[in-house]
C-alpha cells in the first residue's frame, strides 16, 4: 500500500446563511415594540439613517383606547396619570408608618434598612448574620427592627416564608377559625395539600373545622407588598390591527420614518481613503438592508394573519367560542412557506380584535377528534372542562376519568385522562382531591 499526500479539488453544494439572512430572520420575529428598539440601535451606530418619529402616534401611545380582554369594554387610560398615581412604593408606605412611631427600644435607621431588604412582595430573604454583615447592626437590632415591620401594614410583610406570611396575618384577625393558628403552625404542609384526614388522625378535630380554615386563609393575602404593583398594568401594543370585517392593519406606523441622510453621504463621499469608502458603502448597505427587511416582515406577517383569517372566519364573525382546531403546519403548507417562519411571524405578537387584545398563537389550536368523525379545538375541549368542573358539586367534584366519560358522551370528544389532567393544569384547576369541600 502506498501511502502518499495528494492535493484534490472536490465540488459540494451546500446551505450557507449569511449574517444578513440571519438578522433578517431574526427581524421577523420581533414584536411592534421590540423592532422600535431595534431599528434605534441601528440608527445611533449608522450616520447614514435619521429617524423621524411621528409625535401624534406617539401620543396616541399614551393616552389610547384599548381593551383589557375579550368581550370587557373599552377603557381610556391616561399613561402620566396613572404613572403618578403609582409613585408610592412599598418602601415609602411602610417608612411613613415608621415616622409615626415613637418607641425607645426603635432604631429607625435600622427599621429603615429592614425594610430596603424586603422584595416586591414585602418577603424577607436574607438572615440575621447577612443583613449584619451588608449594614454593620447587631442581631439584637435587626430582630427589634423586623418585630417592628411586622406590626404595619400590609400586615404579612417582614415573612420569609408563605407559612409565616400567613400566621402574621393570622396574629392580628380580629375573628379567626379556633384551629387556626395550630394547623398553620404545625400541619402546613399536609393543610396546603389538602391532606387533611392526616391532620384528622394527629389532633381532635373534624374535616369541617379544617374547612373553615381554609376558607379563612383564603381571605388572606399571599403577597401582601405586591398591592402596591397593582395598578403598573402592562401594555400591549397590538402589532396588528383586525377589524370585523376581517381588513388587517399591520402597526408599522408606530415606527419611526426612516430617512436616508444624504447630506452625510455627499460629505463622506468626498473622502477618498479607501477605509472612508468601505465604511460609506457599508452603512449603505445595512440602510438598503433595512428597508428590504422591513418590507418582507410586513408582507410575511399579512400573508399569515390573512391566512389564519380565512381558516378562523366563523371566529371572527361569531366569537371565541367558534375557534377551529388550527396548526401552523397548515398554514405553512398553503402559503408555501416553511412552518418556523410561521411560528416567528406570530412569535409575541398581539392582534387587536372586534372581541379584544390576544395574542396570535392563541388563534391556533390542537385537533381534537370526536366519535362523529369531524374534528374539535383543544380551546373547545377546555372550555368544556372549565364549564363542567364550575358547576360540580364540591363535597363530590368530578375525578378525571369521569371528564373523560361525559366529554365522549355528551360532546362527542375523544380524549384522554392524561390529557384531562395537562388542559386542568392550563386551566390552573387543581386535581379533584384538592377541589373537595367538606360541610361546615
Amino acid at each position: 500500500m502506498s501511502l502518499t499526500a495528494e492535493i484534490w479539488q472536490q465540488q459540494t453544494m451546500k446551505l450557507s446563511m449569511s449574517q444578513e439572512l440571519a438578522q433578517a430572520i431574526e427581524l421577523l420575529q420581533y414584536s411592534t415594540l421590540e423592532l422600535m428598539e431595534f431599528i434605534e440601535n441601528i440608527a445611533m451606530e449608522n450616520p447614514l439613517i435619521i429617524l423621524e418619529s411621528n409625535d401624534k402616534e406617539h401620543k396616541e401611545l399614551l393616552y389610547r383606547e384599548r381593551r383589557v380582554s375579550k368581550g370587557e369594554q373599552l377603557e381610556k387610560v391616561d399613561w402620566l396619570e396613572q404613572f403618578s398615581n403609582t409613585t408610592t412604593t412599598l418602601a415609602d408606605h411602610l417608612k411613613s408608618q415608621v415616622l409615626e412611631l415613637e418607641t425607645e427600644k426603635m432604631n429607625k435607621s435600622v427599621v429603615y434598612d429592614v425594610i430596603e431588604s424586603l422584595d416586591g412582595n414585602g418577603y424577607l430573604h436574607l438572615n440575621m448574620e447577612e443583613m449584619s454583615s451588608i449594614f454593620g447592626h447587631t442581631k439584637e437590632e435587626l430582630a427589634i427592627a423586623l418585630e417592628v415591620v411586622r406590626c404595619l401594614e400590609p400586615l404579612g410583610v417582614g415573612a420569609r416564608t408563605l407559612q409565616e406570611c400567613l400566621l402574621i396575618q393570622l396574629k392580628f384577625a380580629r375573628q379567626k377559625p379556633k384551629w387556626a393558628e395550630v394547623i398553620l403552625s404545625s400541619y402546613f404542609t399536609n393543610f396546603a395539600e389538602k391532606q387533611w384526614k392526616h391532620i384528622v388522625k394527629e389532633i381532635d378535630i373534624e374535616l369541617k373545622d379544617i374547612q373553615a380554615v381554609f376558607d379563612f386563609v383564603q381571605t388572606l393575602n399571599p403577597r401582601p407588598g405586591a398591592v402596591f404593583d397593582s395598578n403598573s398594568i402592562n401594555y400591549i401594543v397590538p402589532d396588528v390591527i383586525i377589524n370585523s370585517e376581517g381588513c388587517i392593519e399591520v402597526t408599522d406606523h408606530l415606527l419611526p420614518k426612516i430617512i436616508f441622510d444624504k447630506k452625510n453621504f455627499e460629505e463622506f463621499s468626498i473622502l477618498r481613503d479607501k477605509e472612508t469608502q468601505q465604511y460609506l458603502e457599508d452603512k449603505q448597505k445595512e440602510y438598503e438592508w433595512l428597508m428590504n427587511s422591513l418590507g418582507t416582515r410586513k408582507e410575511t406577517i399579512l400573508k399569515v394573519v390573512q391566512k389564519i383569517i380565512e381558516k378562523q372566519q366563523s371566529f371572527f364573525y361569531k366569537g371565541p367560542d367558534f375557534l377551529k382546531p388550527l396548526t401552523m403546519r397548515e398554514v405553512s403548507n398553503e402559503l408555501g412557506i416553511h412552518e418556523s417562519t410561521v411560528s416567528r411571524s406570530i412569535r409575541g405578537k398581539y392582534a387587536q380584535t372586534p372581541f379584544g387584545t390576544m395574542e396570535l398563537k392563541s388563534l391556533f389550536s390542537t385537533i381534537i377528534k370526536t366519535t362523529t368523525n369531524e374534528n374539535t379545538s383543544s380551546d373547545k375541549v377546555k372550555i368544556s372542562i372549565k364549564t363542567m368542573i364550575d358547576q360540580e358539586d364540591k363535597q363530590n367534584p368530578y375525578s378525571d376519568q369521569y371528564l373523560v366519560d361525559m366529554l365522549r358522551e355528551n360532546e362527542k370528544m375523544v380524549i384522554s385522562r392524561r390529557t384531562i389532567a395537562k388542559y386542568r393544569d392550563q386551566l390552573n384547576i387543581p386535581s379533584s382531591s384538592k377541589r373537595r369541600r367538606y360541610a361546615l
